[in-house]
């Protein structure tokens, strides 16, 4: 035992050494508290693409699949779950859309189910199609929106159109509302509303400016809502129109595309001015990013309150070539994220809502930041990412690199985002280039700071762990074991050692069994039992021996006939190491005794069989010599008459006594089967036709829910003509008998229903002191009775898995109750 536990102890050190290495190569790889896993990469076609969106609000996006059949020219739409990947619908379109469809989600008719709105275009007219990819259902097909004239350039920039629906009016309609903007030296930009209702275009400003990016906000709070946008100067149209592309402005609309409101010029050509708005404190506060090239003070952060009144502004030096904003709440305090580009070095730049500096990491190289922030861990609190070169970044609010892995260069973009959720303790998400898509998820690192000092560390961690956690096992194990056998065995001689033979547990039982000295426990067993017994035998072949299989040996008496065998079987620990032994005796003296239950019961059978011959031929002798008698003129001959009829009687009764006893030891076990009790009790009573009619009548009521029951149809019929037989006895040839069926409550299982058939007579009742012994085999208040009927019937009801209960009043009658489990098809 010594040198086995020692050998557990050796294998538990190598374990410990092995995790232990694994555990410093796995900090090496892990280097950042993340990793980023790429888990499909996709070459998107003009044909077939992925749009990913939770349109069910479900918390896991899905993916919504345009396949466009090259021979007939339609679009099929499959529904897919993002986090499953197997279809979960589909829905076919009568038109074909392409990758360069622009599209957006909103919830179109309330349902809180987002809608897919495409716009498509052909050579001359935009149009609008709202689809329920959800519920495989379109709303809208193909709506035209605008035709092109001729004095619009043929090149439609279907890049560059945006929507969204909103309750302009305050009717609670949504209205669809369009910004257009065609590329290159044509007029053909604007914004359009258009009222699904009224089926037209209700509003609409057409101007020359290049809109950079917009917000629906009510920001002066006028329960209205207000359009504000901001413009770039590519400097394609006239300088002399009012509004062109040479200048860059903000610029305000109502919800009735009314211009009421614009800035002073910010720059000329080449500028451009970006905007974002987040609400601080209930008030929306505005951000603009003015650029200028060709003026000296470069670019800018500019804040405005509702008011358009400027709050704060900060200017950066002449060597920033670039700003881009993007506004962001974390734990309901708001952060500006600044990506400042210069010449040599990009820098990262976190302002508070006054634009006072919180954070700033400069970086080498190419820098790219998503547009939109995420919570990954849903731990409230944000991450940004983006691309580095040719990595995708995880970063958090502190400029902390949290994941830095490879992607390839084309998938780097500025159109990264988080599209997935939180779908199985991972954080997915869509990185996207040109034809190129890539999905990915994020993964967490283990810890990778103090990365030696860990690993070391781990080593005895790993070792007591393992020690604490065999030790552990091996307690809960051996005696979870040992209870376990002990209750499912209760009915046998148990005990319980250790490996040194130190007793721990036993069953009392047994004590009087193997001659078992009864002392406290945490002796020696063999210390406990005499020697040259089975069990001191079996004892010290384990305790010496260390035996790995079970061993047995049969037990006799004193008289050397068998009473049962002995077993003592080893108990192992996980790794294989004996711990335990458990001593059974399996007490074999009842099964003897069935056996000699079961001799005797066919002895007696025989018996009867030999009794019953005889007497029948004594019986037939009786009545030939009773016969004879009477051809004789004998004297006395009726004293002698009255001698044989008594000795007839005596062996009628005999007879009877011999049929029961045969009934009642050759009754088999039950075919269960459905019994229909209509039937057999139809038979039952014909049996008795004879004794109805003449001052006894009989009444049969088969209740509803109440006529099959589970049993022997043969042993049922049997026990019918038993309690039929003593109704017509207990009347007297004057009365009725009543068989009557109903459903009744198992008050024991109330998920099973049972099925009671009442035998009841009006005859001379039973005294209450005879009624608790009626159902003892001879007990009979019958002059001619067996006193086995009645007892037969009540073995049957068991048998049958039923029971008999019965009510008796002298005077007034008897009720036998006989219940059985129902039968249901």
């Amino acid at each position: 035992m010594l040198k086995s536990y020692r050998s557990v102890k050796i294998i538990f050190i190598v374990i410990s050494l092995c995790l232990s290495l694994a555990t410093l190569v796995l900090l090496l790889l892990y280097s950042f508290p993340y990793r980023i896993v790429v888990d499909e990469k996709q070459v998107l076609s003009d044909t077939r693409f992925n749009i990913y969106m939770d349109v069910d609000n479900d918390g896991i996006s899905e993916i919504i699949t345009p396949y466009i059949h090259q021979l007939t020219d339609l679009t099929y739409i499959t529904l897919n779950s993002a986090e499953l990947k197997n279809d979960i619908g589909a829905y076919h379109l009568k038109r074909k859309i392409s990758k360069n469809s622009q599209h957006f989600f909103d919830d179109y008719n309330g349902d809180k189910i987002r809608d897919l709105i495409i716009y498509t275009i052909n050579m001359d007219t935009l149009f609008v199609s709202i689809l329920d990819v959800k519920k495989e259902h379109e709303y809208i097909d193909e709506l035209p929106l605008i035709v092109r004239t001729p004095l619009f350039n043929k090149q439609w920039d279907l890049d560059r159109v945006r929507g969204n629906l909103y309750d302009f009016d305050n009717d609670g309609r949504l209205e669809l509302l369009t910004y257009i903007q065609t590329a290159h030296s044509v007029p053909m930009r604007g914004f359009i509303i258009y009222d699904f209702e009224e089926n037209k275009i209700t509003s609409q400003f057409l101007t020359a400016q290049a809109v950079t990016n917009y917000y629906i906000s009510d920001f002066n709070n006028d329960s209205n809502a207000e359009i504000l946008y901001t413009t770039t100067a590519p400097g394609n149209f006239d300088k002399n129109l009012r509004h062109n592309d040479w200048e860059t402005r903000f610029m305000i609309l109502n919800s009735k595309l009314e211009l009421i409101y614009e800035s002073e010029v910010f720059g000329g050509y080449p500028s451009s001015t970006g905007l974002s708005i987040i609400d601080i404190e209930n008030e929306p506060r505005i951000f603009l990013t003015v650029h200028q090239n060709n003026k000296d003070e470069g670019a800018s952060f500019i804040a405005l309150n509702n008011n358009l009144e400027e709050l704060n502004k900060v200017t950066f030096p002449e060597d920033v070539q670039s700003v881009s904003c993007f506004v962001f709440k974390d734990k309901n305090k708001e952060i500006l994220l600044a990506v400042i580009n210069k010449k040599e070095t990009k820098i990262l730049r976190i302002y508070d809502k006054n634009l006072q500096i919180l954070k700033e990491k400069e970086f080498d190289g190419s820098l790219i930041i998503s547009t939109k922030s995420y919570f990954l861990n849903n731990d409230d609190k944000l991450y940004f990412i983006g691309g580095m070169d040719d990595n995708l970044f995880i970063m958090n609010t502190e400029l902390e690199l949290l994941a830095l892995d490879e992607i390839p260069a084309e998938v780097i973009d500025d159109d990264y985002y988080l599209s997935i959720g939180y779908a199985n303790n991972t954080n997915h998400f869509l990185t996207r280039k040109n034809n190129i898509q890539t999905y990915s998820h994020l993964e967490r690192s283990f810890i990778h700071s103090y990365i030696i000092p860990i690993s070391m560390l781990s080593f005895p961690v790993f070792y007591f762990l393992l020690l604490f956690f065999n030790s552990i096992v091996h307690y809960v194990k051996k005696y979870s074991d040992s209870l376990k056998y002990l209750i499912n065995q209760e009915n046998n001689n148990v005990i319980l050692i250790d490996h040194e033979g130190i007793l721990k547990e036993y069953n009392p039982q047994i004590i009087s069994r193997l001659s078992f000295d009864n002392n406290e426990s945490g002796d020696s067993i063999l210390t406990k039992i005499p020697k040259n017994t089975v069990l001191h035998r079996l004892a010290y072949d384990a305790i010496h021996n260390r035996i790995n299989k079970p061993i047995s040996e049969p037990v006799y008496n004193e008289l050397g006939i068998s009473e049962g065998e002995l077993t003592v079987t080893p108990l192992k620990s996980m790794l294989g190491y004996v711990y335990a032994y458990l001593i059974r005796f399996e007490d074999r003296t009842k099964v003897i005794q069935h056996e000699r239950n079961l001799i005797w019961a066919s002895t007696a059978q025989k018996i009867a069989h030999d009794i019953k011959t005889p007497l029948s031929i004594i019986q037939l002798n009786l009545s030939s010599l009773k016969a004879r008698i009477e051809q004789e003129f004998f004297v006395k001959k009726r004293d002698y008459f009255s001698d044989i009829e008594m000795i007839q009687d005596e062996i009628k009764r005999i007879t009877r006594l011999t049929k029961d006893f045969l009934k009642f030891s050759n009754l088999e076990k039950p075919n269960f089967q459905a019994v229909e009790l209509k039937e057999i009790i139809e038979s039952t009573k014909n049996n008795f036709s004879s004794y109805f009619g003449n001052g006894i009548s009989i009444e049969i009521d088969i209740g509803k829910n109440a006529e099959y029951i589970l049993a022997d149809p043969n042993q049922i019929e049997q026990l019918l003509q038993i309690f039929i037989e003593n109704a017509i006895d207990a009347l007297n040839g004057n009365g009725t008998i009543r068989i009557k069926t109903e459903l009744v409550i198992n008050f024991n299982n109330l998920s099973k229903e049972s099925v009671c058939i009442c035998i009841s007579d009006n005859g001379s009742g039973i005294e209450e002191e005879r009624v608790a012994r009626i159902f003892e085999p001879y007990f009979t208040t019958k002059i001619e009775g067996t006193g086995l009927g009645l007892a037969i019937a009540n073995k049957i009801a068991m048998d049958n898995k039923g029971r008999v209960e019965v009510e008796s009043e002298p005077g007034k009658g008897t009720i036998f109750k006989v219940i059985f489990p129902k039968f249901t098809f």
